[in-house]
C-alpha cells in the first residue's frame, strides 16, 4: 500500500528535526576520544596557520607539538574551521556542524534510494531506522569525516540515473573525505555494466548469457541452474 505523497514530505521534515535535536544535545559537548580530536585539531590548525595549509593539513599527533600523517584530504575539518571563522562565537562545537549537515543529506538520499527500490512506505521505514540509530546519531554530531563520506556516496547513488555528471563528483568528493569508501566503486560499477538493471550480460559463444545476484540464465534456450 502506497503512503499518500503529500505526507511523505511533512514525515522526513520531521524525521530530521527530532535526529538534529538529539544530536543538538551533545554539540556543546567538549571534544573528547582520539579520532575526534584529531579531527578537530586539524580544523584548528587550518584555522590558525591559514588556508595554505589545506594540501598540507596538520594535526596534533605528537606530544610535543603539531606533527603531520598520512590521511585523506581535509574537506570537513576545513568547512569546520570555516564556519568557525565565519562565527567564532561557536567555539569547536562549529567542527561538528559540517557532519550535522551532511547527516540530512544521508537521510534525504537513502531515503530516495530505497524508494526507487522498494517503494514509499519501505523508504520511511529504512529512513528512520537509519536515522535514529545510535551510531547515525552519533557520527552526524562527530568531526570526522566518515558522516560526509557517507552521505555523499548515497547521494551518487541517489543520483547517478538522473543526474550522473553530479552523482560522480559526489563519489569523488567521497572518495575524497575517505578513501576506505572506494567499496562504492564495486556497485556502481556493477550498476553501470547490468545498465542500471542489476543484470550483466557478455557473449560466450552463440549464446548470450546474463547474470544477476540470483541466477545464471542463458538465452540460446538451455536454463542453468540457481546458483
Amino acid at each position: 500500500m502506497a503512503c499518500p505523497r503529500r505526507k511523505v514530505a511533512p514525515f522526513l521534515v520531521a524525521l530530521i528535526l527530532v535526529s538534529a535535536t538529539i544530536e543538538c544535545a551533545g554539540v556543546g559537548v567538549p571534544i573528547t576520544g582520539a579520532r575526534d580530536t584529531q579531527s578537530a585539531s586539524i580544523a584548528r590548525n587550518l584555522g590558525e596557520d591559514g588556508w595554505t595549509g589545506i594540501l598540507y593539513p596538520r594535526g596534533d599527533f605528537s606530544p610535543d607539538g603539531r606533527g603531520t600523517a598520512l590521511m585523506e584530504f581535509p574537506l570537513v575539518s576545513a568547512l569546520g574551521a570555516l564556519i568557525r571563522a565565519i562565527a567564532p562565537a561557536i567555539g569547536e562545537a562549529a567542527y561538528r556542524i559540517p557532519s550535522m549537515a551532511f547527516g540530512v543529506l544521508a537521510i534525504v538520499s537513502l531515503f530516495l534510494i530505497v524508494q526507487r527500490v522498494a517503494g514509499e512506505p519501505a523508504a520511511l521505514l529504512a529512513t528512520s531506522l537509519f536515522a535514529l540509530s545510535p551510531l547515525q546519531l552519533e557520527m552526524s554530531a562527530s568531526p570526522r569525516p566518515d558522516e560526509a563520506a557517507l552521505a555523499l556516496t548515497l547521494a551518487a547513488f541517489a543520483l547517478r540515473d538522473r543526474h550522473r555528471s553530479i552523482a560522480a563528483g559526489c563519489l569523488s568528493l567521497a572518495l575524497l573525505a575517505k578513501t576506505t569508501f572506494a567499496f562504492a566503486l564495486a556497485p556502481w560499477v556493477f550498476l553501470d555494466m547490468s545498465g542500471g538493471g542489476g543484470t550483466v550480460r557478455w557473449r560466450v559463444s552463440n549464446a548470450s548469457v546474463s547474470f544477476s545476484p540470483s541466477c545464471f540464465r542463458s538465452r540460446s534456450g538451455t536454463d542453468t541452474p540457481h546458483m
